[in-house]
Protein backbone atom coordinates (compact mmCIF):
# COMPACT_ATOMS: atom_id res chain seq x y z
CA UNK A 1 0.00 0.00 0.00
CA UNK A 2 2.75 2.26 1.05
CA UNK A 3 4.18 2.07 -2.52
CA UNK A 4 0.80 2.54 -4.30
CA UNK A 5 0.74 5.74 -2.48
CA UNK A 6 4.27 6.86 -3.02
CA UNK A 7 3.85 6.19 -7.12
CA UNK A 8 0.61 8.55 -6.39
CA UNK A 9 2.83 10.93 -5.35
CA UNK A 10 1.40 10.73 -1.75
CA UNK A 11 3.18 9.52 1.45
CA UNK A 12 1.93 8.44 5.01
CA UNK A 13 3.03 10.54 7.93
CA UNK A 14 3.73 8.74 11.03
CA UNK A 15 0.09 9.11 12.91
CA UNK A 16 1.74 11.84 15.47
CA UNK A 17 3.42 14.01 13.50
CA UNK A 18 0.70 15.81 11.66
CA UNK A 19 -1.02 19.15 13.68
CA UNK A 20 -3.67 19.11 10.83
CA UNK A 21 -4.59 15.97 9.46
CA UNK A 22 -7.39 17.70 7.58
CA UNK A 23 -5.24 20.06 5.90
CA UNK A 24 -3.18 16.81 5.01
CA UNK A 25 -5.80 14.81 3.11
CA UNK A 26 -6.87 18.18 1.51
CA UNK A 27 -3.20 18.52 0.38
CA UNK A 28 -3.48 14.76 -0.96
CA UNK A 29 -6.47 14.74 -2.65
CA UNK A 30 -5.71 17.98 -4.81
CA UNK A 31 -2.21 16.13 -5.80
CA UNK A 32 -4.14 13.33 -6.62
CA UNK A 33 -5.99 14.83 -9.28
CA UNK A 34 -5.57 15.92 -12.64
CA UNK A 35 -4.70 19.28 -13.16
CA UNK A 36 -7.29 19.50 -15.76
CA UNK A 37 -8.85 23.26 -14.78
CA UNK A 38 -6.99 25.92 -15.07
CA UNK A 39 -6.48 28.46 -12.35
CA UNK A 40 -9.67 30.81 -12.19
CA UNK A 41 -7.26 33.84 -12.71
CA UNK A 42 -6.10 32.48 -15.81
CA UNK A 43 -9.63 31.46 -16.96
CA UNK A 44 -11.01 34.82 -15.81
CA UNK A 45 -8.41 36.51 -18.23
CA UNK A 46 -8.85 34.16 -21.21
CA UNK A 47 -12.81 34.55 -20.73
CA UNK A 48 -12.20 38.82 -20.10
CA UNK A 49 -10.05 38.44 -23.47
CA UNK A 50 -12.52 36.06 -25.57
CA UNK A 51 -15.40 39.20 -24.77
CA UNK A 52 -13.72 41.68 -25.73
CA UNK A 53 -12.38 39.98 -29.01
CA UNK A 54 -16.17 39.62 -29.41
CA UNK A 55 -17.05 43.22 -28.75
CA UNK A 56 -14.60 44.20 -31.45
CA UNK A 57 -15.63 41.90 -33.69
CA UNK A 58 -19.39 43.38 -33.49
CA UNK A 59 -17.99 46.90 -33.54
CA UNK A 60 -16.05 46.04 -36.69
CA UNK A 61 -19.36 44.34 -38.17
CA UNK A 62 -21.82 47.66 -37.13
CA UNK A 63 -18.83 50.17 -38.63
CA UNK A 64 -18.94 48.36 -41.96
CA UNK A 65 -22.40 47.96 -42.09
CA UNK A 66 -22.83 51.31 -41.16
CA UNK A 67 -19.97 52.25 -44.06
CA UNK A 68 -22.33 50.31 -46.91
CA UNK A 69 -25.26 52.00 -46.01
CA UNK A 70 -23.56 55.40 -46.05
CA UNK A 71 -21.93 54.08 -49.60
CA UNK A 72 -25.76 53.43 -50.34
CA UNK A 73 -26.88 56.52 -49.26
CA UNK A 74 -24.94 58.26 -51.81
CA UNK A 75 -25.73 55.82 -54.74
CA UNK A 76 -27.00 57.85 -57.42
CA UNK A 77 -28.71 54.09 -58.69
CA UNK A 78 -30.20 54.03 -55.02
CA UNK A 79 -31.48 57.12 -54.81
CA UNK A 80 -33.22 57.19 -57.90
CA UNK A 81 -35.14 53.85 -56.76
CA UNK A 82 -35.85 55.12 -53.60
CA UNK A 83 -37.21 58.55 -55.08
CA UNK A 84 -39.52 55.75 -57.33
CA UNK A 85 -40.80 53.90 -54.54
CA UNK A 86 -41.64 57.06 -52.80
CA UNK A 87 -43.59 58.12 -56.50
CA UNK A 88 -45.01 55.00 -56.23
CA UNK A 89 -46.54 55.28 -53.11
CA UNK A 90 -47.63 58.85 -53.26
CA UNK A 91 -49.71 57.80 -56.34
CA UNK A 92 -51.63 54.81 -54.18
CA UNK A 93 -51.92 56.47 -51.51
CA UNK A 94 -53.62 59.60 -53.19
CA UNK A 95 -55.64 57.01 -55.31
CA UNK A 96 -56.84 55.30 -52.05
CA UNK A 97 -57.91 58.72 -50.69
CA UNK A 98 -60.02 59.37 -53.60
CA UNK A 99 -61.25 56.19 -53.46
CA UNK A 100 -62.64 57.17 -49.70
CA UNK A 101 -64.26 60.20 -50.89
CA UNK A 102 -66.62 58.96 -53.29
CA UNK A 103 -67.25 55.64 -50.93
CA UNK A 104 -69.07 57.85 -48.40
Amino acid sequence: MCRTLVALGLYEPYPGSQRDPLALFAHQVRAALPDVDEPPRLRRGREAAARAAERARARAEREAEDARLAAERNDPVIQARIAETKRRMREQLAAARQQARYRR
